[in-house]
């Protein structure tokens, strides 16, 4: 094969890898396409299950399989040397297209990450330790305090900004409060000299915990 050949065929395939790419992100984070993850059932759940893991499986044996040593020699004894890895790449392609193309919705939910750091932060005893005084709606959480309202709805009785407020330095809030402000560094009583003049949580963590805070609705 020519060098312009190769070199043609190689940029199909990586277009087409790319153009895949932005479908999958559409796909998985229901944007624009006209059928995503998490779109409406549109069959019984145990043949739409059925049909989902035999495309995961086309996928999975595809990517697998052409990635083995001893299959690139196999194919390059039918293909040159050359465009082997164009063609697992477009190959890889076609099995996702296949993919999103016969996908059958399940119905329901079944990809939803909803600010999973500021989720992270807020249970973590280490860090915010939100649970140790307040009731979070969250399965995972077996313990919690109640020493501070429940943070169920809070996204709904609060704006961004007044949760913002509340979590950096809820003392602007409640002057009396024993919630720690996460954010404020000074005008504080028997801080420990390493901590001292360090904020609990830093600016971006803030707004992962506000995140997650506005979604708890």
């Amino acid at each position: 094969m020519s060098a312009i050949l190769t070199l043609a065929y190689g940029a199909v395939s990586y277009l087409v890898f790319f153009g895949t790419f932005l479908y999958a992100i559409g796909f998985l984070g229901n944007l624009v396409v006209p059928k995503s993850l998490d779109s409406g059932a549109t069959e019984s759940w145990s043949s739409a299950l059925a049909v989902n893991l035999a495309l995961l499986s086309i996928f999975a044996v595809q990517h697998s399989v052409m990635a083995r040593p001893a299959f690139k020699r196999l194919l390059t004894r039918v293909i040159p040397k050359s465009i082997e890895r164009s063609t697992y790449v477009l190959a890889s392609s076609a099995a996702l297209i296949l993919l999103f193309w016969q996908w059958r919705p399940l119905g329901g939910v079944i990809w939803d990450v909803q600010n999973g750091i500021g989720r992270a932060l807020l249970v973590a005893r280490e860090s915010a330790n939100c649970v140790l005084c307040h009731a979070v709606p969250d399965p995972a959480v077996r313990f919690s305090g109640d020493v501070g309202p429940s943070l169920s709805g809070v996204g709904a009785r609060l704006t961004v900004a007044q949760l913002r407020l509340r979590v950096a330095d809820n003392m602007r809030v409640q002057p009396r409060t024993i919630m720690p402000s996460y954010y404020k560094v000074d005008g504080l009583d028997r801080v420990a000299e390493p901590f001292r003049g360090k904020p609990i949580l830093s600016a971006t963590e803030i707004e992962d915990v506000v995140a997650y805070l506005a979604t708890l609705r």
